[in-house]
């Protein structure tokens, strides 16, 4: 790499250097010195940065070396965002696409969406991983800097094509514009009319321009096409200081943007010439301009307000949505409930039922316990019995001891009768009271 120090056009050529790097007057002077320029046929890429750079700068270089210069575009808060491609197409006055990471977007001055059509222009905002985090001790800079939704408001106005192409139209703060028709007329956009003076190319159609129009061409904003063909393709030619330049406006822009900026070039140009009646010319039509933006305002408020009232049904419905899918969520939450109860209440009568058994399970070994009891109660009794009457028997006694054996005997006998019958008695109540909760579970 060779640092030429003072990029004088002498330097440049002297360099013999494969790539340059240059802003756009460092190009302007070198274009100015052609046999400085044709020393830089042999470089491999010119690169244009800083500032937007002319159109007539970049057909010059292309003429002079070869090469269509690099075009792209940045800033210190986000480094470069935009740029064309080395090995890609590369259009005078257009800064290319977003670099990889890097996304744009156009919005007006109420904030709303403008269109990448190549035609409408808006603020240029960006989001991109390299952007820049505040302003050294200023925040209040730093929040008029970005949007309430992340995007960085760059200031400058610029217009984005279907394809991603982006051209710089000029500064917000300090550039001539019309807000209601997103027009802007700023140095660079007026700079070739001022300044050229060969023929271009305009990629008009016959439908949108034809003798003694205007078209809004790449990089030559007031310029009158000649359609010299049936298929629509002309000859731009540039527009002397002084002259008028419009007999109708063209279809593809507002009328109010194009008498306004018409209006402005006749007064700038009759002052400049000492032309009264140019200067008059140009009076009278920013008044008329005038008169048209109070309607145009009017049918963009309506418009807006048309727009705010489908915003509003859009939340709506959106709102609506959001209520019918959470009543439904509620819905099957409850189902589910419902389900987890049923099935828990199932349980407890299962465990109810698995309970009763056990008892009833139990209570039937307890009676089968107290039956085997008096049945072993009554043998004792009845072997006691016989016990005594064997003794009776192998003792002869008096008839007072035997009636009292006799007594105690049968005294034995009643009571083990009486125990028995109870115990069966007990045994059948107690059934006859576990049948009784049966029926009625």
């Amino acid at each position: 790499m060779i640092h030429t120090v003072r990029p004088t056009p002498a330097a440049c050529a002297a360099a013999g250097g494969s790539v340059y790097f240059g802003v756009p007057t460092v190009w302007s002077r070198l274009t100015a010195d052609a046999s400085s320029a044709r020393a830089l046929a042999g470089a491999r890429l010119l690169v244009s940065g800083s500032a937007a750079l002319p159109v007539r700068v970049f057909d010059s270089l292309r003429a002079l070396t070869g090469l269509a210069p690099v075009e792209r575009y940045g800033m210190s808060e986000t480094l470069i965002t935009l740029s064309t491609r080395a090995d890609g197409e590369r259009r005078p006055g257009w800064v290319g696409q977003p670099s990889p990471g890097v996304h744009t977007r156009l919005r007006d001055e109420h904030g709303v969406q403008v269109p990448a059509d190549g035609r409408s222009i808006g603020e240029l905002q960006l989001r991109t991983p390299t952007l820049f985090d505040s302003d050294l001790n200023r925040p209040e800079a730093t929040a008029a800097s970005w949007t309430v939704d992340g995007w960085l408001r760059t200031g400058d106005v610029a217009v984005i094509e279907p394809t991603g192409f982006h051209r710089i139209v000029g500064r917000k703060s300090t550039d001539l514009g019309d807000a209601s028709s997103r027009t802007w007329w700023a140095p660079s956009s007026t700079e070739w009319t001022c300044l050229g003076s060969r023929p271009r190319r305009c990629p008009c159609t016959s439908a949108l321009g034809g003798s003694g129009s205007l078209m809004t061409c790449p990089g030559t904003p007031w310029a009158r096409c000649k359609r010299s063909s049936s298929a629509g393709t002309g000859v731009v030619e540039p527009i002397p200081w002084g002259k008028q330049l419009v007999s109708r406006p063209p279809q593809e822009a507002p009328r109010l943007a194009y008498e306004r900026g018409l209006g402005l070039l006749d007064g700038v140009a009759g002052q400049l010439l000492g032309d009264h009646r140019t200067a008059e010319r140009g009076a009278a039509l920013q008044d008329r301009a005038d008169a048209l933006s109070r309607a145009v305002t009017l049918e963009e408020n309506a418009q807006r307000k048309r727009a705010q009232a489908d915003e509003q049904l859009e939340r709506e419905r959106g709102q609506a949505a959001k209520d019918r899918a959470a009543a439904q969520q509620e819905h099957q939450q409850a189902v589910a409930e419902t389900r987890a109860t049923e099935q828990e209440r199932k349980r407890t009568l299962a465990q109810q039922a698995q309970t009763r058994a056990k008892a009833a399970t139990k209570q039937a070994d307890e009676k089968a316990a107290g039956q085997a009891k008096a049945v072993e109660d009554a043998e004792r009794a009845e072997q006691s019995r016989v016990t005594a009457q064997e003794k009776a028997a192998a003792q002869p006694a008096t008839a007072e001891l035997k009636d009292a054996a006799q007594k105690q005997t049968d005294a034995a006998e009643q009571r083990a009768d009486a125990d028995g019958v109870e115990e069966l008695a007990k045994a059948e109540q107690q059934e006859r009271r576990e049948q009784s909760a049966a029926r009625r579970d």
